[in-house]
């Protein structure tokens, strides 16, 4: 199912609701490696960019990718999980307060 689900959010906007342990974090992580640039840079190193794909736009500039939540420990898993299966540069941010949270890739 995770697979699938995957294929249909690269080729459409689509919205993904998924209970607890189904996989969200795989489909996440698999999405934002697909459409992020390859010139999204590992600390301390510089990557180019790969030829412009005819589907889907791509340019050399650094992107982010902002996750926002009510759950510090979404926060904390979903860094946990980019620092594991990516290269990206991970920073997790708190609310002083609160339990709300972003992550940005």
């Amino acid at each position: 199912m995770q697979i699938e689900l995957y294929e249909a959010c690269k080729s459409h906007a689509t919205i993904v609701f998924l209970r607890l342990g189904n996989g969200k974090q795989f489909i996440t992580v698999m999405l934002v490696k697909f459409f992020a640039p390859k010139a999204l840079a590992v600390e301390g190193t510089q990557t180019q960019a790969p030829a412009p794909s005819s589907s889907i736009p791509r340019s050399t500039e650094t992107r982010k990718v902002f996750f926002l939540t009510n759950s510090v420990n979404s926060i904390r898993l979903y860094a946990s999980v980019f620092r594991s299966h990516t290269d990206f540069r991970v920073h997790e941010y708190y609310f002083e307060d609160s339990d709300l949270g972003a992550l940005v890739v």
